[in-house]
């Protein structure tokens, strides 16, 4: 579901909606709407009570 909200990929079939509206596949106006934050945890090469803050 995410990657068709960031555009990676798109529906074959039906539609959704973000706050009641229809996502028209406008990527400019949807994303106003929602945020994506993009992780990538890593861990130290130490031990594991250094790596959990």
């Amino acid at each position: 579901m995410l990657k068709v909200l960031i555009g990676k990929y798109k529906l074959n079939l039906g539609s959704y909606l973000i706050n009641g509206e229809k996502a028209s596949g406008n990527w400019n106006k949807d994303h106003e709407l929602f945020a994506l934050i993009n992780q990538q945890p890593f861990i130290l090469n130490d031990t594991i009570e250094y790596n959990i803050p």
